[in-house]
């Protein structure tokens, strides 16, 4: 999987929320709020060429005591929420 070009990760009002740009901007009018821990992975994963379940359950596991199934039922997830949202592709 790999992020889509057209988001970026902004802090609102203290909030953090993935806005479309360029392209994107005229097609996408949704405002996609993340928690801490979703920006955290969306910061590290857009800067990888792709990344995998895997990917982000090792990045939890690194940031968070967790155990590694309750990361990849968390990772599967995120995953589904953002291929939802639209701003990632496989």
């Amino acid at each position: 999987m790999k992020v889509k070009p057209d988001f970026e990760l902004r802090t609102v009002a203290g909030e953090n929320i993935l806005v479309a740009t360029g392209k994107m901007s005229t097609n996408f009018s949704k405002l996609i709020s993340l928690n801490d821990s979703a920006a955290y992975l969306w910061k590290e994963v857009s800067a990888m060429p792709s990344f995998e379940i895997n990917t982000l359950a090792d990045l939890l596991v690194k940031r968070y005591d967790i155990d590694n199934a309750t990361v990849l039922v968390d990772a599967s997830m995120i995953i589904d929420e953002w291929l939802k949202a639209g701003v990632i592709e496989k």
